[in-house]
């Protein structure tokens, strides 16, 4: 076989309206079984229908179902030749008795469906999210309302998406990443001295954006440190898979706060008190209280003996 026969065949055809050659792709079917399709491209086509609709449609129709005189448009949908009542009885006698045809044909069509919406919602992403944001803007409460009512009567299939939410922006978002890690951190300290976050946000209270933090953070990456190897440390699995964890410059015992309104939570969240730390290093800072204030010898502490771990014991 030839590489001319190997090549997909481009067709194209030259819109009535923009005069411009396209693929024929960009043409819609008039006729899928005879491959004939519309002599505008679809930009031109929606625009042209657009223009149609808003055409003001005067005067009087017979409906072919009940055979009575009515006016346009308000009796009629569009061009359809049955009056709006009519047009509902047809649609509901014709799925009761189509069923499984209706069915077999969604099931047929579906991923069809499915990837000519991705396609369509990629080159008009902008503008879809745009007129949802607007329309939930000015329908606000009832919004709110309905969200609610969904979330109590879909609990486990809102905590399941959730959660496949939070994951795949944890695994692919380092921003949301971080956001998330800086709020569960700041949260177990508070919980930790009998207080909480009471609902509020904890950027509100840090004088740095999260994009800032992500910035400082990179800034001081060593050449093995990325968003992917963050974690805990593991002693089985580190020497191949280093990971490294946001360490306290000042530690964080030594800035006790029970609020976030504390100056102690101030310098313990300072950009200048936050750094990039190999886990490792930070498990033996911890356990040898390397840059703590607070000493406790084992002289202090009666009857338990303490065992300083050193690098060449966790080697």
């Amino acid at each position: 076989m030839s590489n001319c026969d190997e090549e997909k065949k481009i067709v194209t055809q030259v819109c009535i309206t923009c005069l411009i050659e396209k693929d024929e792709t960009e043409f819609a079917f008039r006729n899928k079984k005879i491959g004939k399709r519309h002599y505008r491209c679809r930009s031109c086509y929606a625009k042209y229908r657009q223009e149609h609709d808003k055409k003001e449609r005067k005067g009087t129709k017979v409906c072919l179902a009940c055979g009575i005189e009515k006016s346009l448009p308000d009796d009629f949908n569009k061009d359809q030749g049955k009056c709006k009542p009519c047009q509902y009885v047809y649609d509901k006698e014709y799925v009761a008795t189509h069923q499984q045809e209706i069915i077999a044909y969604r099931e047929a069509t579906k991923d069809h469906k499915k990837e000519v919406a991705d396609i369509r919602y990629q080159a008009n992403k902008e503008a879809i999210l745009a007129k949802g944001k607007e329309w939930r803007d000015n329908n606000k409460e009832w919004y709110a309302e309905y969200s609610k009512n969904w979330i109590i009567n879909n609990k486990e299939k809102h905590k399941k998406t959730a959660r496949e939410y939070t994951r795949r922006q944890r695994r692919e978002n380092p921003v949301f990443k971080l956001r998330s890690l800086i709020s569960t951190r700041i949260g177990g300290m508070l919980r930790a001295n009998d207080s909480s976050k009471k609902s509020m946000s904890v950027m509100s209270f840090l004088p740095y954006s999260i994009e800032e933090l992500k910035s400082h953070l990179e800034n001081q990456f060593e050449p093995w440190m990325s968003w992917g190897n963050y974690g805990r440390y593991h002693a089985k699995t580190f020497d191949n898979n280093p990971t490294w964890q946001i360490d306290h410059i000042v530690p964080q015992s030594d800035l006790h706060f029970s609020s976030m309104e504390d100056d102690s939570f101030k310098k313990c969240w300072a950009l200048e008190n936050l750094r990039p730390l190999s886990a490792k290093q930070n498990l033996l800072d911890g356990v040898n209280r390397t840059r703590h204030k607070k000493k406790h010898p084992i002289e202090e502490i009666k009857g338990i003996p303490i065992i300083i771990i050193t690098n060449e014991i966790m080697q």
